[in-house]
C-alpha cells in the first residue's frame, strides 16, 4: 500500500546515488562546449563587425592575433569540458561519495580553463604590446589588466598570464586533493 503512494521514491535513489546528478553534468558540459563554440562565433562576428570602414592595419593585426587566440581558446576549452564530461561518465556510483567525485572532477576542469585562459590571452594581449599596438579596451583578467604599454609591459603581460594561470591551476589541484584526501580515508575505514 504505502509502495504506491511513494512514486518520488525510484527518482530519489536516483539522485542520492549520484546517478542523475552524473547525468545532468555530463549533459551540462557537453552543453557548455557547444556553447563555448557559439560564442566563439559571436564574439568574432563583433569583432571583426568593428573593423568595417576605414581601420588602420594595427586593428586589423590586432584583430587577427586576438581571432587566432580565441579560437585556441575555445578548442582547449571544448576539449576539456568534453574530457571531463567523459570522465564524470565514467565515474562509479557504487564506489561511496560519488557526488564529491563529480564536484572534485568540476573544481579541477575549472582550474584548467582557468589556466588556458590565463596563459593564451595572456601571451595574445602581450604580443599586441610587444608590436606597440594600444589594446582599445580593458582586459578582463584579475591582475592582467594593471600592465600599461610597449615592449617591456607586453614581456610582463607574456609571463604574467601564465604565472597566474599556472597558480590558479595549482590552487584548484591542491583542494580538490584536500578535499579528496578525507573521502579516501572515510572510503579506506569504511571498508574494514
Amino acid at each position: 500500500m504505502l509502495s504506491r503512494i511513494l512514486l518520488l521514491q525510484p527518482v530519489l535513489r536516483a539522485i542520492s546515488d549520484g546517478e542523475m546528478i552524473k547525468l545532468v553534468f555530463v549533459w551540462a558540459l557537453r552543453i557548455s562546449a557547444g556553447l563555448a563554440v557559439i560564442g566563439l562565433l559571436f564574439a568574432s562576428y563583433q569583432m571583426w563587425s568593428l573593423a568595417v570602414g576605414g581601420v588602420p592595419w594595427g586593428f586589423i593585426l590586432m584583430f587577427l592575433l586576438f581571432q587566432i587566440a580565441l579560437i585556441l581558446l575555445v578548442f582547449v576549452i571544448f576539449n576539456i569540458l568534453l574530457i571531463r564530461a567523459e570522465d564524470i561518465k565514467a565515474l562509479s556510483v557504487t564506489r561511496g561519495y560519488p557526488v564529491v567525485s563529480i564536484f572534485l572532477v568540476l573544481f579541477r576542469s575549472s582550474g584548467e580553463i582557468a589556466f588556458f585562459t590565463y596563459s593564451i590571452l595572456g601571451i595574445s594581449f602581450g604580443l599586441v604590446m610587444l608590436f606597440g599596438l594600444r589594446i582599445p579596451i580593458s582586459i578582463p583578467l584579475p591582475f592582467l589588466g594593471a600592465m600599461g604599454g610597449g615592449f617591456f609591459a607586453g614581456i610582463g603581460m607574456m609571463i604574467a598570464g601564465v604565472v597566474v594561470g599556472f597558480l590558479v591551476l595549482v590552487v584548484t589541484y591542491v583542494m580538490a586533493e584536500l578535499i579528496q584526501a578525507p573521502v579516501e580515508m572515510a572510503m579506506n575505514t569504511r571498508r574494514r
